[in-house]
């Protein structure tokens, strides 16, 4: 369960860290930079929205 909760924990500061990124691509106005960040936003979010339900569905 620690173990679970660590990997948590780093899926939800890529999260972060993503989001970070995708705002400053908006401000640079770089749109190639946005839609990739976009997609691996979307791709974690996926990840730590299924984690509130399902523990096996965390795994992506």
């Amino acid at each position: 369960m620690h173990f679970q909760l660590k990997k948590k924990m780093m899926n939800y500061n890529l999260v972060i860290l993503n989001l970070k990124m995708l705002i400053l691509s908006i401000y640079t106005g770089s749109f190639k930079l946005q839609n990739i960040n976009l997609l691996i936003a979307k791709q974690y979010f996926k990840c730590f929205c299924w984690s509130k339900w399902s523990w096996k569905k965390y795994n992506c």
